[in-house]
């Protein structure tokens, strides 16, 4: 059976955007890390996507 895996960070992206953020994301030499930032705050590095995103959606909405 063939399943389709979807890149999930354009959502993301979309979600921080709608937060008035912007996704970030650099490469290590253990781990890719994912954070948000706005003119305001940057966000504490992540590596789980998911938990990331849990982060996100905690943040109002931009105005």
């Amino acid at each position: 059976m063939h399943s389709t895996l979807t890149d999930p960070i354009p959502e993301i992206a979309k979600l921080a955007q709608s937060k008035g953020c912007t996704l970030r994301a650099i490469a290590t030499e253990e781990s890719l890390l994912y954070w948000v930032e706005n003119h305001y705050f940057i966000g504490k590095p992540y590596v789980c996507l998911a938990e990331l995103t849990q982060f996100i959606q905690r943040l109002p909405l931009a105005t």
